[in-house]
């Protein structure tokens, strides 16, 4: 099966001839878990006492019982009733991740084999220190992953720890390994494209990789995990690389706005940014911040509402066990 997912991608080096990637009919998004962490203040302190955004994430001696994490089940659907199914991220705390996995019913999905692959969007600590929890119910499940992964993010997955951090992964994965290169579009199934890039991000890791979905007759939904790329980048690029993604119909996932503290002008620039692509449906949740998700909703833009509950922050936006379609 693993071998069969990697002959599937289809990869285009990007150039001024735009990729054609298809189309499908629709899009269901699950939120598994949008919360990073549970106390932003002790992770701040983390991080301060190892060293500052500069440090390795590997060695920050993270507070026992806070993470938590991103993750996300994504449903592709085809006008002749296929659906094909991907998780992308997988938390930061494994014991966490497998409580939301179980109680959301994809923990099912995973171990049957109806979740095709784990995407990893990047390798900060809560999207992926929480594998564990995807290899103890499936261990070969193939894994998409940016070639911009370190080597002890490779090493924890082939199932090591990082002693002084306290990420621990026991369960050594056995499934393919694809890694995607940046200046390519990689088409992951009809309508379904994946593009890296590679820049330097805060905890020394590196790149981040977003999914661009191009639905018929709608236009192109942007799923993220962090954005830490930049909104700039992260819109424009479908519009850039793929037929027919100059529309964007819908983001979804964590857009790095307001993460800490306070607004700034810039970050508020950040929102009118969003606002001039006019999109359909925004369901932006985790590190986008709360103050930025107030002014998407002052300004008119059509954010999806959550439930609120399994432990979501608000229900401002789309939270824990909750879905939006697009």
């Amino acid at each position: 099966m693993s071998t069969a997912i990697k002959s599937t991608i289809k990869s285009k080096p990007i150039s001024d001839v735009k990729v054609d990637i298809g189309a499908c009919s629709g899009t269901r998004i699950g939120c598994v878990s949008e919360i990073g962490w549970f106390d932003n203040d002790k992770v701040i302190v983390d991080v301060m006492g190892a060293g500052g955004m500069e440090a390795n994430q590997w060695g920050v001696p993270w507070t026992d019982g806070n993470g938590a994490g991103a993750c996300n089940l994504v449903e592709v659907q085809y006008a002749d009733g296929k659906v094909r199914r991907f998780l992308m991220d997988c938390g930061w705390d494994s014991k966490y991740i497998a409580k939301r996995l179980e109680e959301t019913g994809v923990a099912q999905m995973i171990a049957d084999g109806t979740v095709e692959f784990l995407y990893m969007s990047h390798e900060h600590m809560d999207h992926f220190f929480g594998l564990e929890a995807v290899l103890a119910l499936r261990p070969d499940i193939p894994v998409v992953l940016p070639n911009t992964f370190s080597d002890q993010a490779k090493a924890f997955l082939a199932g090591g720890e990082a002693a002084s951090g306290k990420a621990k992964n026991s369960v050594p994965h056995t499934g393919e390994l694809i890694e995607l290169e940046p200046g390519m579009v990689h088409e992951l199934m009809p309508g379904v494209a994946s593009v890296t890039f590679d820049m330097p991000n805060i905890l020394d890791t590196k790149g981040e990789q977003s999914v661009y979905i191009n639905m018929k007759d709608k236009g192109i939904l942007a799923v993220s995990g962090c954005c830490h790329q930049g909104m700039q980048t992260f819109l424009d690029t479908p519009g850039q690389t793929i037929a027919g993604g100059d529309n964007i119909y819908g983001v979804y996932g964590g857009l790095h706005i307001v993460p800490f503290g306070d607004m700034t002008e810039e970050q508020a620039q950040m929102v009118d940014l969003l606002a001039s692509k006019k999109p359909a449906k925004v369901a932006c949740n985790h590190c986008t911040g709360i103050q930025a998700i107030e002014k998407m909703i002052e300004i008119g833009l059509p954010v999806v509402s959550g439930s609120g509950d399994a432990g979501s922050l608000s229900d401002k936006h789309l939270g824990n066990g909750d879905w939006v379609y697009f």
